[in-house]
């Protein structure tokens, strides 16, 4: 049974291209973590239980 070698050959510009992360996914990354924390925080802030917000029972320091 013969085993074949493949292999592929990528000019120098084409292993730069696939080497990196493309910026619109990094940006696009970065806008669904920051909006999942603002409506996180603004859920916390203005939620209430028996007529306390949830951030006083979270951190009852404040």
């Amino acid at each position: 049974m013969k085993h074949k070698v493949y292999f592929e050959r990528r000019s120098d510009k084409m292993d730069k291209v696939l080497g990196r992360i493309p910026p619109r996914l990094v940006y696009a990354s970065i806008a669904v973590i920051v909006s999942v924390a603002v409506l996180l925080a603004a859920c916390v802030l203005y939620l209430k239980v028996d007529g306390c917000s949830i951030i006083y029972i979270i951190f009852p320091f404040l």
